[in-house]
């Protein structure tokens, strides 16, 4: 499992956020905008909200929200069409795995997504969620695939050296800014790969 996945989990994203289940119904309801066919609801929007604790939302939050959807849909859109999957083994893999990073026991994981508005079923339809996206770009895209060199290793170390000079050995730090650099590029090659499938696909937005 990418160290990126595990990572961000638990925070859950805007971008990460699950829409409802087919055939689940909210009050007033009413399509934002439309993937090549796929609709976004406004519920989408009131759940991203309620999980980040927003009780009023400005224009650009409201934005900003869509536009998450909107490339969230796009994402899962590439993982139908490269028909991408995750195992019921491969979940419990990952939870497992979120649980040994945080520290937590069972109990612990349901206090944490209760507090994020989740049940363990709604997560773990999320997590299959994230897993699919991040196989997806992995197919999709992969030249764009971050690469790290031991001189920009170098570099950025040097840098940090310089504005702290009590900063610990190269050596000693390599690995965590390996990490930090890894996950610069990584974010910024999935945004471009976001970008590239907006090109492609029917964005509509509600008027």
């Amino acid at each position: 499992m990418n160290h990126y996945l595990v990572l961000c989990l638990l925070t859950l994203p805007a971008l990460a956020l699950a829409r409802p289940q087919d055939g689940s119904t909210a009050k007033l309801d009413h399509v934002v905008a439309t993937v090549d066919g796929r609709p976004i609801f406004h519920s989408e929007i009131d759940e991203i909200f309620e999980r980040n604790k927003i009780d009023k939302p400005s224009f650009d939050q409201t934005q900003a929200a869509i536009d998450a959807l909107i490339d969230g849909a796009l994402i899962e859109n590439a993982a139908v069409r490269l028909h991408v999957d995750v195992t019921d083994s491969e979940l419990a893999q990952a939870e497992a795995m979120i649980k040994a990073e945080n520290h937590l026991d069972d109990a612990g994981l349901d206090k944490a997504l209760a507090d994020q508005h989740f049940t363990r079923a709604t997560y773990r339809r999320e997590l299959a969620r994230q897993i699919r996206m991040q196989r997806a770009f992995t197919l999709d895209a992969p030249s764009v695939r971050a690469q790290v060199t031991d001189e920009e290793l170098q570099k950025r170390y040097d840098e940090a050296k310089k504005a702290n000079p009590s900063l610990g050995s190269f050596d000693s730090l390599k690995d965590q800014i390996r990490e930090a650099v890894y996950a610069e590029k990584a974010a910024a090659a999935q945004g471009e790969w976001v970008k590239r499938l907006r090109a492609s696909s029917h964005v509509e937005r509600a008027k």
